[in-house]
């Protein structure tokens, strides 16, 4: 399913993926050229620890990021843009999430290796902050629709682009061709699931079964 495009408008790609129907979207537009180089530019001299692993069992494999502090998700002028347009966007689609729990900058550099994972329940929007990139460059992020056997799907990175994704689906984050000499920078934004509704005071939880 394709979204609408025109002046000022994100176009967006729908995908409903594996068995149990997973969605994903692909955003363009969420950032005009001149709001792509500023962000790049801020990003690319923040601080950066290598702290960062993909699982559990990978710890000892790690990479750089950039953990942004709770303080700063209400003032800093990149992420009320990119943050405001995650939670819009899944609005319109009337999709259920809660909060916001974290927000952090990946840094990877040719040579990295990233790893299969899921985040969670919920809801990861993952902005891609590179004002350039080159198709040759790679570093694609990679969805596994059925699993870690599964056939993969691979997202190019654009200036401008995001894609937000329900947090199960298995995934994988590229890292740049030795053709790439600047670090592929991306702003992960990660949604708690939604509150599940509250059930009316002395109602059961338990359903009848309509005969079939």
């Amino acid at each position: 399913m394709r979204g609408p495009q025109g002046p000022g408008r994100i176009a967006f790609e729908e995908f409903r993926v594996g068995a149990s129907r997973r969605r994903f979207f692909i955003l363009d537009g969420v950032l005009d050229t001149a709001a792509a180089r500023t962000i790049h530019t801020h990003f690319s001299q923040l601080p950066m620890t290598l702290s960062d692993s993909d699982r559990p069992d990978t710890r000892h494999v790690r990479h750089l990021k950039h953990e942004f502090d709770r303080a700063e998700w209400d003032t800093h002028p990149a992420l009320l843009l990119l943050t405001g347009a995650a939670r819009a966007f899944l609005r319109e689609r009337r999709i259920a999430c809660g909060s916001i729990y974290r927000i952090y900058a990946n840094f990877n550099l040719h040579g990295d290796f990233q790893f299969a994972h899921e985040d969670g329940e919920g809801w990861t929007a993952l902005a891609f902050i590179n004002s350039r990139w080159e198709e040759d460059w790679a570093g694609e992020l990679t969805l596994y629709p059925g699993g870690a056997s599964s056939h993969a799907v691979c997202v190019a990175p654009q200036p401008g682009r995001m894609v937000v994704f329900d947090g199960m689906i298995r995934h994988r984050g590229g890292s740049p061709s030795k053709l790439c000499t600047d670090a592929r920078i991306s702003l992960a934004i990660k949604f708690v699931p939604a509150d599940p509704p509250k059930r009316a005071r002395g109602t059961s939880s338990i359903r009848a079964r309509t005969p079939h």
